[in-house]
């Protein structure tokens, strides 16, 4: 109930920054485990409201960026290893499970999470500006369908924005921040 309380005062007060918000810190929040205390809190706006126009928005953005940082470990990686669990991770976050991506890419190298954290705020700033909704609880790329609603095909496209916005925005910022690769003395421990 305190969490609800607070994201409904950020949405409140804040606006389409709210999303920016929550986009950004959903990895950390993520961690603690309380993303599923969120979900209903957008079940909630759909099933009041028709569609929610911030957790599942937010949960899209960070998802998706969680991609885009993993797939550009991936690329650039040099470690054989880390390349092969990088692609698996960042497939896997594309379809909403970010859960490899966090704790066995992102996470462990640690610039990656803070650009995959910044694009996801991005992401979230172009979908709370444009005030993309989901009809349908969703948070991954499945989501593209989810737009489709009430809001029009012009709410389709903005989430498609949003997404790629936060797909492109992690993948460059994870490859400009750069990240040292774990070395062989550390993959035995």
């Amino acid at each position: 109930n305190g969490l609800s309380t607070v994201v409904y005062a950020i949405h409140d007060k804040l606006g389409f920054i709210a999303v920016a918000l929550v986009a950004a810190v959903f990895p950390f929040i993520v961690m603690t485990g309380m993303h599923h205390a969120l979900t209903p809190i957008g079940l909630n706006a759909i099933a009041t409201g028709g569609a929610d126009k911030l957790i599942f928005v937010s949960q899209v953005c960070s998802n998706i960026a969680q991609a885009g940082s993993s797939l550009a470990v991936a690329v650039k990686s040099k470690d054989k290893d880390m390349k092969q669990l990088a692609s698996a991770s960042g497939i896997s976050a594309l379809m909403g499970i970010t859960e490899p991506a966090l704790y066995g890419v992102t996470l462990k190298l640690k610039r990656p999470v803070i650009a995959a954290s910044i694009a996801a705020g991005i992401g979230g700033i172009v979908g709370g500006i444009l005030q993309v909704s989901l009809y349908i609880a969703q948070n991954s790329i499945m989501a593209i369908p989810a737009f489709i609603g009430e809001a029009g095909m012009g709410n389709l496209l903005a989430g498609v924005i949003m997404i790629i916005v936060s797909f492109v925005a992690s993948f460059i910022l994870t490859i400009l921040f750069g990240f040292k690769d774990i070395n062989p003395e550390e993959k035995k421990n």
